[in-house]
């Protein structure tokens, strides 16, 4: 399902630049600052099996020794960890599975578990209909993980412990530090073992540009010259300018067009599809103007992605999963070029 609201779009550009690409060369591989390296497929099976073993392994070790939480009714381990552990060591490429998914995914679940079973524990009522608060503790945290772009499918079940066992219900508030203990561990095994044969995490936050607010860009006139291919496809005049591939990179954020409205055949059912159609485009064109990473190109007909921008056809409709699989690879891109930069000469 594509969402025309996303939260990224108003704390992007708060959030600082990531500066990994500056850090020391093991910091910075251990941090994912390096690209995958191509290796068989015994070893990436090899590397889950030790991860696995060893995120659970510490885990269970923490909290079955005497700790602050022994005497808040602590669990050994929580079972749904379990499941972060297969998704995250088998899957690490995928969003569900990056830190901030994980993280915020896991600690707005619990939050909003405890919140619920606090509210129902305030009657007899309530308390006779933990089952209602269980089912809803999971449908609020799941709209709240939507909203926030940290779905995390395990954590639902950390939304509905509180409801459904007593013994974690009575860790009240301690519920929360000690997910924030388990996720403190279960991320950095996650980083050392990821980055042996492949790259964890793929990005920290989003794969989207971020820190436009703090990044100081001097403004510059644009200078006056004749019309470009460039220009004339911003323009709808040219629909073949961008077939040149000097053409289609010499093309700038800044050059920007409007999005075209394409005629609209006569068929009802077809005039039905194609406004639906700009319509989404035009709200997913406003969507991405907070990241300035996506350009809609009325004509184009092909997807052009570079290490600074992404070229995608203005009539295309392409979901956030497509969307995000194109900033994953402009960020691959990027990777390369900073390590090209940083490399000496």
């Amino acid at each position: 399902m594509v969402f025309t609201f996303s939260l990224d779009k108003y704390l992007n550009k708060y959030i600082p630049r990531s500066q990994v690409k500056h850090f020391p060369g093991p910091l910075r591989r251990l941090l994912g600052g390096f690209p995958a390296s191509a290796t068989h497929d015994y070893y990436i099976w090899l590397e889950i099996l030790v991860a696995s073993f060893c995120g659970i392994a510490l885990l269970a070790g923490v909290f079955q020794s005497h700790t602050a939480f022994t005497a808040h009714h602590a669990h050994n381990i929580v079972a749904s960890y379990a499941a972060t552990a297969i998704l995250c060591f088998n899957a690490s490429q995928v969003p569900l599975a990056q830190p901030r998914n994980i993280f915020t995914g896991h600690f707005l679940a619990s939050l909003i578990g405890v919140c619920i079973e606090k509210l129902f524990s305030l009657s007899a009522g309530g308390r006779d209909n933990y089952w209602a608060a269980a089912a809803l503790s999971v449908a609020v945290a799941s709209v709240a993980m939507s909203i926030c772009n940290c779905v995390h499918p395990p954590a639902g079940a950390l939304a509905m412990l509180p409801l459904i066992d007593e013994n974690i219900r009575k860790m009240g508030w301690w519920y929360l530090p000690v997910q924030l203990v388990s996720l403190l561990l279960i991320i950095p095994v996650a980083c050392i073992f990821g980055n042996v044969f492949r790259r964890y995490p793929v990005y920290w936050w989003t794969p989207g540009e971020c820190g436009l607010y703090w990044k100081k860009e001097e403004k510059k006139e644009p200078e006056k010259a004749e019309p470009s291919e460039v220009e004339l496809l911003a323009t709808g005049k040219d629909e073949t300018a961008l077939e040149s591939p000097a053409a289609a990179l010499a093309y700038s954020p800044q050059q920007e067009p409007e999005t075209q409205i394409a005629p609209v055949p006569s068929h009802s059912s077809t005039r039905s599809r194609w406004s639906h159609r700009l319509a989404h485009t035009a709200s997913r064109k406003t969507l991405d103007e907070g990241t300035h990473t996506i350009v809609y190109v009325p004509g184009l007909r092909k997807i052009l992605v570079t290490a600074d921008e992404i070229m995608v056809p203005a009539e295309l409709d392409l979901d956030d999963i497509l969307l995000d699989w194109l900033r994953l690879m402009r960020m691959e891109l990027k990777l390369l070029s900073d390590l090209d930069e940083s490399s000496p000469v």
